[in-house]
């Protein structure tokens, strides 16, 4: 939002959470700069990550060497 004069600017900046039309507003002010956030899953993934090994070790948990198709064990 652009302020038309100068009066009309420091009374935003006067007032963090104006109410507008009987509802609280928040107003940001650009020169602040933004706050830094955390996503949620950014935080998390890491410790995913290194927990899925223990988990899953090999595919479907198991060595290949372990399913041996019963078409195969007639042929022999």
């Amino acid at each position: 939002v652009t302020m038309a004069d100068k009066m009309a600017a420091e009374r935003a900046c006067k007032e963090p959470n104006p109410i507008i039309d009987g509802r609280k507003a928040n107003v940001n002010l650009a020169y602040l700069g933004a706050k830094p956030r955390q996503n949620g899953l950014a935080s998390v993934l890491p410790y995913a990550i290194k927990s899925i090994p223990g988990i899953l070790p090999g595919q479907y948990g198991c060595d290949v060497d372990y399913y041996i198709s019963s078409q195969l064990l007639a042929n022999r």
